[in-house]
């Protein structure tokens, strides 16, 4: 007579016990074959993430100095000497840790600053023998002359009695 019942047999049940103890530790060995590519992708994030902030920092460097620089133009010599003065002060210092700092004339009234460091900072791609990318920016500033205000004339507004049409009475 069959057995109208809820429970299991246990012949049943001891094959389920047989089956979860073959499978015993697979969820461990996943884990330590995934640990690895995990924790590469997370290091390449972060050394990616300090390549965008010193070239941002590259930049802001540049920029300073393009402007702290423009401002003597003609006087090409003081202008280098200005922008390379901004630029020492935002952390690039011309010839310290490889940086090149490069001032030009572009025109009698625009100036160019170029910064480039081939030594960038790679936390986790370092202890892999992995080169950082060498940054470079540039910036180019433009001085423009005053512009004059209001009329060079000596009166205000429209004066009627100058006008060729006028004809007095």
């Amino acid at each position: 007579m069959p057995r109208l019942s809820h429970h299991h047999s246990d012949t049943a049940v001891i094959a389920a016990v047989a089956v979860r103890r073959r499978e015993r530790g697979y969820v461990m060995v996943t884990f330590a074959l995934l640990l690895v590519p995990l924790l590469l992708m997370a290091g390449l994030a972060i050394d990616v993430g300090s390549w965008y902030n010193r070239a941002s920092n590259i930049q802001k460097a540049a920029d300073a100095a393009a402007l702290a620089g423009v401002v003597w133009l003609p006087d090409v010599a003081t202008a280098r000497t200005y922008a390379l003065a901004a630029a020492k002060r935002n952390g690039f210092e011309n010839g310290v840790d490889g940086v090149t700092v490069t001032v030009a004339p572009v025109s009698d009234t625009r100036l160019r600053v170029t910064i480039t460091d081939p030594s960038v900072e790679s936390p986790f791609a370092g202890t892999l023998d992995v080169d950082a990318p060498a940054l470079s920016r540039k910036a180019t500033a433009e001085y423009v002359l005053p512009v004059p205000l209001g009329s060079p004339e000596n009166r205000f507004g429209n004066d009627p009695t100058t006008s060729p049409q006028y004809t007095p009475n």
